[in-house]
């Protein structure tokens, strides 16, 4: 119906919105007052129709609702503020890391993160939250660290759910591990771990292999498998044979 109603107030000649729109609007909306999508289109229907001043009201009904982000600011305070008084209220967690997260500033992404920490455990988005949060904490263009480092792999080991995004973020953590040894940012030492894996190079390249190959079985198609094919070859240990 919301679909119909858009289609009917564009197509509508010099601003003549017929009433079938509203018709079907007020239908929606009579089935749950709180759609903010039938608001959204009796606003843009009465614009259309030259009432200004009646949409209005309707546009600002639903910018509250559902702050939009072009002032990531404003967006971010409005998200933040909904999150912490209602977590359940999960949308506005992802909103509130996605804002925060389009600045690659340190602190920004550590409060993307806690953002992300909002999500209850008992919400069935709570696995996506995890695998956001994973992601965001070895994402590039970070200033990573050990600490974001095990972070990373607690976030990892919490997230319920099996299947190749496990497994690339894990392989995606361990090859994070190996750049810090490289770069003289952590001490390696097979005398600790890093998900199961020793926290040395050849083992953390070995178990990287491992989680892309991983990837490459659970590909849904080809050019998808020899990504992560290459990713393991890319990544694996140098041998003489």
């Amino acid at each position: 119906m919301l679909r119909l109603a858009e289609a009917l107030v564009a197509v509508a000649p010099d601003g003549a919105v017929p009433d079938e729109a509203f018709a079907l609007l007020d239908t929606v909306e009579a089935e749950d007052q709180f759609d903010w999508r039938a608001h959204w289109y009796r606003g843009q229907a009465l614009l259309e129709a030259g009432a200004a001043d009646k949409a209005r009201p309707l546009f600002d009904r639903v910018y509250f609702e559902l702050p939009g982000e072009v002032d990531t600011g404003t967006a971010a305070s409005f998200y933040d503020r909904v999150s912490r008084v209602d977590p359940d209220h999960t949308s506005a967690c992802f909103g509130l890391a996605r804002v925060l997260a389009k600045t690659s500033e340190r602190d920004a992404i550590i409060d993307a993160a806690q953002a992300l920490r909002r999500v209850p455990a008992a919400s069935s988005l709570y696995s996506q939250a995890q695998i956001r949060l994973a992601d965001l904490l070895i994402e590039d263009g970070v200033k990573f660290d050990q600490s974001l480092l095990e972070q990373a792999a607690e976030t990892i080991e919490q997230i319920g759910i099996e299947g190749g995004i496990v497994h690339q973020l894990a392989g995606r953590l361990f090859v994070a591990a190996i750049e810090l040894i490289e770069n003289g940012k952590l001490k390696d030492g097979r005398d600790r771990t890093l998900l199961g894996s020793p926290l040395a190079i050849t083992d953390l390249r070995l178990a990287a292999e491992r989680r892309y190959r991983s990837c490459a079985h659970l590909a849904e198609d080809a050019p998808e498998k020899i990504h992560w094919v290459d990713l393991a070859n890319r990544v694996r240990p140098v041998t003489l044979f």
